[in-house]
């Protein structure tokens, strides 16, 4: 599971930066705004992605459980979320913002979950 966390983290890491330089020189008729706020919530839960992963390898039992899920939590939520900022940015609909936003948040939750059951 870590080296797909780390994979993952790392392309959603990547894109952010990409969506960065591509909100400072944007297209005509772009949302640069929803850019921005895209990238600004992707780049941080990239890194979570990684920081749950490397979590989830040092727990065990009910922990490691709630570690991973955050993982997966973190990863859906921040190709979700700003996902759907992207393409409301360049035009399209943002439908699923709203639910890679939960998942953000509860990826939160469940972390402290996992930190609470730490033994």
């Amino acid at each position: 599971m870590l080296r797909i966390a780390l994979a993952v983290g790392g392309i959603c890491g990547a894109l952010a930066v990409a969506m960065a330089a591509i909100a400072a020189h944007a297209p005509a008729g772009a949302r640069v705004d929803l850019l921005v706020i895209g990238w600004q919530i992707a780049l941080p839960h990239a890194a979570m992605i990684i920081v749950a992963a490397l979590v989830a390898e040092r727990c065990v039992g009910l922990a490691r459980r709630y570690a991973v899920a955050a993982v997966i939590l973190f990863a859906a939520g921040t190709v979700i979320f700003p996902g759907s900022l992207y393409i409301a940015g360049f035009g399209g609909p943002s439908l699923a913002a709203p639910l890679g936003g939960m998942a953000l948040i509860l990826a939160w939750f469940v972390l402290v979950l996992a930190a609470t059951r730490s033994a």
